[in-house]
């Protein structure tokens, strides 16, 4: 669950944290894409068919729900909601993500823009 101190007291439940954690939530999202060059809008945007955005801009949701799964401690239901995804496809993200992470950062250089590699 995701912890935050708050006026002196551990605070465990997301909603009872007077929605503080949306902001938090908010900073991942905006520096994924400022990280990959695209824009927060597209990635809180509605999700499409498989093959219908560019790899950057699944790059970039891939790395904003591992963090903020990891850093936040969300559960994939909260990240979907607010990424307007499926779970499914938000676990997806994050399994991908933790595999590229583990086998090295240039496991997906070939969808990476050349500039970036």
């Amino acid at each position: 669950a995701y912890l935050r101190v708050e006026q002196g007291k551990d605070i465990q439940n997301p909603y009872g944290a007077s929605s503080v954690w949306r902001w938090d939530a908010m900073k991942v999202i905006v520096q994924a894409s400022d990280e990959y060059g695209c824009s927060a809008q597209e990635l809180l945007g509605v999700s499409g068919k498989v093959g219908d955005f560019p790899d950057v801009l699944v790059l970039a949701r891939r790395s904003a729900v591992y963090r903020l799964r990891e850093e936040l401690a969300l559960p994939f239901h909260d990240i979907a909601e607010l990424m307007n995804l499926t779970p499914e496809v938000v676990v997806h993200h994050y399994f991908r993500e933790t595999s590229r992470i583990m086998l090295g950062e240039g496991h997906d250089d070939a969808k990476m823009p050349k500039e970036r590699r």
